[in-house]
């Protein structure tokens, strides 16, 4: 049976049409659909992850309070090793003449502790509340350095600032061509925090 030319274009020209639209249908319905779907997948999978992340965080939590306590309590620890308030002046006396019994360090003159008003050990540091104490000391150059060396590995806490540092006068010197040096040192430690009430 043969078709005519006419029914032969038409019976084309629907075949045509009919894979046109299906084709426009699956780039309609489907292809945009399995977009859609592929952002949704990688919404869940950053979900996901932003979900796993806060239950590790919830996990650490214990960690993190164990940590924080033992922080707590290495901090008090440390503060009892500040100088108690009113005893600032003997307690660095004793100190300071401690380390330097090991050193042909001599002291000419200290001054009295002086409270200062905000801490110059470190920028935006928590204490406030601080005691200063100045020394005029003569030595040798090489005694003091390792004088200031010991106090500093001795003392973490506190700061030792030297605040001028000349030659001795022939006349003042112990012994003649020695490097006899006078200096000024100031020390600045931190104050136990008032007890909480």
């Amino acid at each position: 049976m043969r078709l005519s030319k006419e029914k032969r274009d038409r019976l084309l020209m629907v075949g045509i049409l009919t894979v046109v639209v299906c084709v426009a249908l699956w780039w309609s319905f489907i292809h945009e659909s399995n977009k859609s779907r592929a952002k949704s997948r990688a919404q869940i999978a950053e979900l996901t992850a932003v979900i796993e992340q806060a239950n590790q965080w919830l996990k650490r939590e214990a960690d993190w309070a164990e940590d924080h306590k033992r922080a707590l309590a290495d901090l008090d620890a440390k503060e009892k090793n500040m100088l108690p308030e009113g005893k600032e002046m003997s307690f660095l006396s004793e100190a300071i003449e401690r380390v330097r019994q090991n050193h042909a360090v001599y002291f000419e003159s200290i001054s009295p502790a002086q409270h200062n008003p905000r801490v110059e050990l470190l920028p935006q540091f928590p204490y406030r509340r601080n005691a200063t104490l100045s020394y005029r000391c003569y030595g040798y150059y090489h005694e003091f350095g390792s004088f200031l060396a010991d106090l500093e590995n001795t003392y973490p806490y506190m700061q030792f600032m030297l605040n001028s540092i000349a030659p001795m006068k022939p006349s003042e010197q112990r012994e003649k061509g020695e490097d006899d040096l006078r200096f000024e040192l100031k020390v600045v430690a931190l104050l136990q925090p008032p007890a909480p009430k």
